[in-house]
Protein backbone atom coordinates (compact mmCIF):
# COMPACT_ATOMS: atom_id res chain seq x y z
CA UNK A 1 0.00 0.00 0.00
CA UNK A 2 2.85 2.39 0.77
CA UNK A 3 4.12 2.15 -2.81
CA UNK A 4 0.63 2.90 -4.14
CA UNK A 5 0.34 5.96 -1.89
CA UNK A 6 3.73 7.25 -3.05
CA UNK A 7 2.68 6.65 -6.66
CA UNK A 8 -0.56 8.60 -6.05
CA UNK A 9 1.46 11.57 -4.78
CA UNK A 10 3.82 11.42 -7.77
CA UNK A 11 0.94 11.20 -10.24
CA UNK A 12 -0.67 14.25 -8.71
CA UNK A 13 2.56 16.21 -9.04
CA UNK A 14 2.44 15.60 -12.80
CA UNK A 15 -1.26 15.30 -13.61
CA UNK A 16 -3.14 17.32 -10.98
CA UNK A 17 -6.81 16.76 -10.20
CA UNK A 18 -8.61 13.62 -11.41
CA UNK A 19 -11.98 15.28 -11.88
CA UNK A 20 -12.35 19.04 -11.91
CA UNK A 21 -16.09 19.24 -12.62
CA UNK A 22 -16.82 20.15 -8.98
CA UNK A 23 -14.69 23.27 -9.48
CA UNK A 24 -17.43 24.94 -11.51
CA UNK A 25 -19.69 24.99 -8.44
CA UNK A 26 -17.53 24.81 -5.34
CA UNK A 27 -15.24 27.33 -3.80
CA UNK A 28 -12.44 26.60 -1.42
CA UNK A 29 -8.90 27.36 -0.44
CA UNK A 30 -7.32 23.98 -1.13
CA UNK A 31 -4.86 23.75 -3.98
CA UNK A 32 -5.17 21.44 -6.94
CA UNK A 33 -2.27 19.23 -5.88
CA UNK A 34 -3.80 18.67 -2.46
CA UNK A 35 -7.19 17.83 -3.96
CA UNK A 36 -5.62 15.57 -6.59
CA UNK A 37 -3.68 13.71 -3.90
CA UNK A 38 -6.79 13.23 -1.75
CA UNK A 39 -8.73 12.00 -4.79
CA UNK A 40 -6.05 9.49 -5.77
CA UNK A 41 -5.51 8.14 -2.26
CA UNK A 42 -9.25 7.86 -1.67
CA UNK A 43 -9.46 5.84 -4.89
CA UNK A 44 -7.03 3.31 -3.40
CA UNK A 45 -9.71 2.50 -0.80
CA UNK A 46 -12.77 3.04 -3.03
CA UNK A 47 -13.93 -0.58 -3.14
CA UNK A 48 -13.30 -1.46 0.50
CA UNK A 49 -16.67 -1.11 2.23
CA UNK A 50 -15.08 -1.42 5.68
CA UNK A 51 -13.26 1.92 5.46
CA UNK A 52 -14.07 5.59 4.99
CA UNK A 53 -12.74 9.09 4.38
CA UNK A 54 -13.10 11.65 7.18
CA UNK A 55 -12.53 15.39 6.75
CA UNK A 56 -12.30 17.91 9.58
CA UNK A 57 -13.17 21.41 8.38
CA UNK A 58 -15.49 21.38 5.36
CA UNK A 59 -16.01 25.12 4.66
CA UNK A 60 -17.81 25.15 1.23
CA UNK A 61 -17.18 21.47 0.47
CA UNK A 62 -14.55 21.59 -2.27
CA UNK A 63 -12.33 18.76 -1.01
CA UNK A 64 -15.17 16.69 0.44
CA UNK A 65 -17.39 16.90 -2.64
CA UNK A 66 -14.57 16.30 -5.12
CA UNK A 67 -13.41 13.27 -3.12
CA UNK A 68 -16.92 11.87 -2.85
CA UNK A 69 -17.49 12.35 -6.57
CA UNK A 70 -14.31 10.53 -7.58
CA UNK A 71 -14.65 7.71 -5.01
CA UNK A 72 -18.38 7.02 -5.08
CA UNK A 73 -18.07 3.66 -3.29
CA UNK A 74 -16.21 5.18 -0.35
CA UNK A 75 -18.18 6.54 2.60
CA UNK A 76 -17.12 10.17 3.10
CA UNK A 77 -17.77 12.12 6.29
CA UNK A 78 -17.32 15.87 6.60
CA UNK A 79 -17.14 17.29 10.12
CA UNK A 80 -17.77 21.00 10.60
CA UNK A 81 -19.99 23.11 12.83
CA UNK A 82 -19.85 25.94 10.27
CA UNK A 83 -19.05 28.47 12.99
CA UNK A 84 -16.24 30.17 11.05
CA UNK A 85 -15.87 31.69 7.58
CA UNK A 86 -19.63 31.64 7.09
CA UNK A 87 -21.02 35.09 8.01
CA UNK A 88 -24.30 34.53 6.13
CA UNK A 89 -24.76 30.99 7.57
CA UNK A 90 -25.20 29.48 4.11
CA UNK A 91 -22.32 26.98 3.74
CA UNK A 92 -24.14 23.96 5.16
CA UNK A 93 -27.15 24.48 2.87
CA UNK A 94 -24.88 25.09 -0.09
CA UNK A 95 -23.01 21.80 0.48
CA UNK A 96 -26.27 19.89 0.85
CA UNK A 97 -27.45 21.37 -2.48
CA UNK A 98 -24.24 20.20 -4.16
CA UNK A 99 -24.57 16.71 -2.65
CA UNK A 100 -28.06 16.53 -4.15
CA UNK A 101 -27.02 18.06 -7.49
CA UNK A 102 -24.22 15.52 -8.01
CA UNK A 103 -26.22 12.64 -6.47
CA UNK A 104 -23.46 11.95 -3.93
CA UNK A 105 -25.08 9.33 -1.71
CA UNK A 106 -21.73 8.46 -0.13
CA UNK A 107 -21.30 11.80 1.68
CA UNK A 108 -22.55 12.59 5.16
CA UNK A 109 -22.14 15.95 6.88
CA UNK A 110 -21.65 15.88 10.64
CA UNK A 111 -22.76 19.38 11.62
CA UNK A 112 -21.05 19.51 15.02
CA UNK A 113 -17.85 20.71 16.63
CA UNK A 114 -14.90 18.49 15.76
CA UNK A 115 -14.20 17.52 19.40
CA UNK A 116 -17.80 16.46 20.04
CA UNK A 117 -17.90 14.61 16.73
CA UNK A 118 -14.62 12.79 17.24
CA UNK A 119 -15.62 11.83 20.79
CA UNK A 120 -18.58 9.93 19.33
CA UNK A 121 -17.23 9.22 15.85
CA UNK A 122 -18.12 5.54 15.87
CA UNK A 123 -21.80 6.54 16.04
CA UNK A 124 -21.33 7.87 12.50
CA UNK A 125 -18.80 5.40 11.14
CA UNK A 126 -20.84 2.34 12.20
CA UNK A 127 -17.73 0.21 12.60
CA UNK A 128 -15.88 1.49 9.52
CA UNK A 129 -12.21 2.34 9.92
CA UNK A 130 -10.77 5.64 8.73
CA UNK A 131 -8.54 5.02 5.72
CA UNK A 132 -7.97 8.67 4.80
CA UNK A 133 -8.16 11.47 7.37
CA UNK A 134 -7.89 15.07 6.16
CA UNK A 135 -7.50 17.82 8.75
CA UNK A 136 -8.30 21.34 7.62
CA UNK A 137 -10.14 22.55 10.69
CA UNK A 138 -8.94 24.58 13.64
CA UNK A 139 -5.22 25.20 13.35
CA UNK A 140 -4.11 25.94 16.88
CA UNK A 141 -1.63 23.49 18.45
CA UNK A 142 -4.11 21.81 20.81
CA UNK A 143 -6.84 21.35 18.21
CA UNK A 144 -4.43 19.96 15.66
CA UNK A 145 -3.14 17.38 18.12
CA UNK A 146 -6.63 16.56 19.43
CA UNK A 147 -7.90 15.81 15.92
CA UNK A 148 -5.30 13.09 15.49
CA UNK A 149 -5.41 11.69 19.03
CA UNK A 150 -9.21 11.41 19.15
CA UNK A 151 -9.32 9.64 15.78
CA UNK A 152 -6.45 7.20 16.50
CA UNK A 153 -8.60 4.27 17.71
CA UNK A 154 -10.58 4.38 14.47
CA UNK A 155 -7.73 4.31 11.96
CA UNK A 156 -7.36 1.51 9.44
CA UNK A 157 -4.01 -0.32 9.46
CA UNK A 158 -3.00 1.48 6.23
CA UNK A 159 -4.53 4.83 7.14
CA UNK A 160 -3.20 8.05 5.68
CA UNK A 161 -3.41 11.35 7.57
CA UNK A 162 -3.25 14.50 5.45
CA UNK A 163 -2.93 17.88 7.08
CA UNK A 164 -3.50 21.25 5.45
CA UNK A 165 -1.95 24.54 6.54
CA UNK A 166 1.34 23.13 7.81
CA UNK A 167 2.87 26.49 6.96
CA UNK A 168 1.79 27.47 10.49
CA UNK A 169 4.58 26.62 12.92
CA UNK A 170 2.18 25.47 15.65
CA UNK A 171 0.54 23.00 13.24
CA UNK A 172 3.95 21.58 12.32
CA UNK A 173 4.85 21.38 16.02
CA UNK A 174 1.66 19.45 16.84
CA UNK A 175 2.37 17.06 13.97
CA UNK A 176 5.98 16.67 15.08
CA UNK A 177 4.94 15.98 18.69
CA UNK A 178 2.45 13.37 17.51
CA UNK A 179 5.06 11.64 15.34
CA UNK A 180 7.62 11.79 18.14
CA UNK A 181 5.22 10.10 20.57
CA UNK A 182 3.87 7.49 18.16
CA UNK A 183 6.44 5.20 16.58
CA UNK A 184 3.78 3.53 14.37
CA UNK A 185 3.44 6.66 12.24
CA UNK A 186 5.94 8.25 9.83
CA UNK A 187 5.99 11.42 7.79
CA UNK A 188 5.83 10.42 4.13
CA UNK A 189 5.55 13.72 2.26
CA UNK A 190 5.70 17.38 3.14
CA UNK A 191 5.15 20.43 0.94
CA UNK A 192 4.61 24.09 1.68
Amino acid sequence: MLKKIIQAIKETEHKGILDRSIYQDCKGYSGEKLIGTIQRISNLFNNDHHVCYVEIGVYRGLTLLSTGKVSRNLACYGIDNFAFFDPKKENYSYIMEQIHKYNLKNIEIVNKDYEDSLSSINDYLCGKKIALFFIDGPHDYRSQLQCIIKALPYFHDNAVIMIDDCNYSHVRLANYDFLKSSSNWKLLFEAY
